[in-house]
């Protein structure tokens, strides 16, 4: 309840285009074919999301604009 009415200063962060798959896409050279592995991706991810819960203070919320995925596995 008490976050409905928040009036205190805050930050937040903001991530755009992680597009999971364009990694290995970019890498063999096909991005319209690729992208059938999110390995890469979910590594960096693990680590953004480790050094945003270091973060002090802690942003309020974190929004994702843009591409989320550009290939899915299998």
């Amino acid at each position: 309840d008490d976050e409905g009415q928040w009036k205190a200063p805050f930050y937040f962060i903001q991530g755009a285009d992680p597009q999971f798959g364009l990694m290995k896409a970019w890498a063999i050279g096909d991005c319209d074919n690729g992208g059938d592995e999110w390995g890469e991706e979910i590594k960096l991810t693990e680590q953004a999301v480790q050094a945003i819960n270091q973060l002090n203070p802690k942003p309020k919320f974190f929004v994702l604009c843009g591409d989320l995925i550009h290939g899915m596995p299998g």
